[in-house]
């Protein structure tokens, strides 16, 4: 993690031009030599807190998944699971959605795979499968850490926060930010 202090990281913004995505926003995380860390497109979401989260999720997966149940906060009465970050799971990297079992719309149980064979619209029932088999700690099995920024900025440090690390903002209109290390006694943002 230490590699990453003291490098600025900056948020380039734009339009795209692509053929399917033209005139979609266009949010950008690089490192100090310009190097793309993290991209999203589209709008109407938090895209600074998700390429913050993509870039997590690549650069400091080990210590992610060293997290520790003592590590999650106390969560509000009600929620599914009583430890958990908002916005993060852990996922199997040898689970395949595809061999999820479902129920199609005329009451047939069959595999995702089945169904697409049989021409059954099943994008939204592969996409719940994936997050079916996802926990919000990670174990042996749930290896693989996914973090959805676009619920917010906030919910990203907060995560950041659990394993040692801070944004320090430089320029806010610039998008200027430096990775350093998170004192919970002191800490700058």
């Amino acid at each position: 993690m230490e590699q990453w202090f003291g490098r600025n990281l900056y948020l380039k913004w734009g339009v795209s031009r692509a053929r399917e995505t033209k005139g979609y926003a266009l949010c950008t995380l690089c490192d100090h030599t310009g190097q793309k860390l993290a991209r999203c497109n589209g709008g109407g979401y938090d895209m600074r807190g998700t390429v913050f989260a993509t870039w997590m999720c690549d650069a400091f997966k080990d210590e992610l998944c060293a997290l520790k149940p003592k590590d999650f906060p106390e969560n509000s009465p009600g929620r599914k699971h009583p430890r958990s970050f908002y916005g993060l799971s852990f996922h199997n990297p040898n689970y395949d959605p595809s061999k999820a079992v479902i129920k199609t719309d005329k009451g047939v149980e069959m595999t995702l795979e089945d169904a697409e064979k049989a021409g059954e619209l099943v994008l939204l029932q592969r996409y719940q499968a994936f997050f079916a088999a996802s926990s919000p700690t990670p174990s042996k099995v749930f290896t693989e850490p996914y973090m959805n920024g676009s619920c917010g900025y906030d919910c990203v440090k907060n995560v950041m926060h659990a394993i040692g690390l801070e944004m320090e903002c430089l320029d806010y209109k610039m998008g200027l930010y430096r990775p350093c290390a998170y004192d919970p006694k002191n800490p700058k943002y």
